[in-house]
């Protein structure tokens, strides 16, 4: 299978095995602040639940040359990472053992092993949220510095727990992919793979939840 049909075959897995996660593709993480010295990496497949997960893809085209660097930095910035292989690849994967294992073959794909979920740092957490979204979603919190993106991380990071900056993360995370979500799924679900994966449009005046809105459950002590 060619990567994009992989990418519809993980997608419908998760439609029914995750049925209320949110899913897109083509998600850069780890790229701080355009520092030149840490090389981004790209989650073919960032799927939104109660934790962040990401899928690594393979396919028969590809080879294994950047997939140590990629899964160092998946295990970095997501609770479950997992990756999906053409069968040629099976003997020559060496990888972490928390990390989740599906075989393409043909056309079929088959879970040879299933990801271990694990915690990830506060830093972590908040590499994945935008300037503009730290100012929206905390203003009214005057201990929250706005200065740079790395002053309001750290006065973030000492003014709540790893849990909640975590429910913070996953509530804007979702929030800010789930019409992208949406589209996606209609089409795989109407069968209309040419138009798979549309363009990425961020809008201009960006919706974002402050904390105060957030609903009672992920916001529960912090208020």
């Amino acid at each position: 299978m060619l990567e994009k049909d992989i990418k519809i075959e993980i997608l419908r897995y998760l439609y029914k095995s995750e049925k209320h996660s949110v899913l897109v593709p083509e998600v850069t993480v780890s790229n701080r602040y355009g520092n030149r010295y840490e090389k981004f990496v790209r989650a073919d497949i960032l799927a939104l639940n109660g934790d962040i997960s990401i899928y690594e893809i393979k396919s028969e085209k590809d080879t294994l040359a950047r997939l140590p660097h990629q899964i160092s930095k998946y295990m970095e910035y997501a609770n479950k990472v997992s990756v999906v292989v053409d069968e040629k690849f099976l003997k020559k994967l060496s990888l972490p053992d928390e990390v989740g294992v599906f075989v393409v073959s043909g056309k079929k794909m088959e879970k040879l092993k299933s990801p271990t979920q694990k915690e990830i740092s506060k830093d972590s957490y908040l590499r994945y949220w935008w300037g503009i979204e730290f100012k929206k979603a905390f203003k009214g919190f005057q201990n929250v510095c706005y200065d740079s993106i790395i002053k309001a991380e750290n006065s973030i990071k000492a003014e709540f727990s790893l849990e909640e900056i975590k429910a913070f993360t996953l509530f804007r995370l979702k929030e800010r992919y789930l019409s992208e979500s949406e589209l996606i799924k209609k089409l795989v679900e109407q069968k209309k793979y040419n138009e798979l994966f549309p363009k990425r449009i961020i809008e201009k005046k960006l919706q974002v939840t402050p904390i105060s809105q957030m609903p009672y459950g992920i916001v529960k002590g912090v208020l």
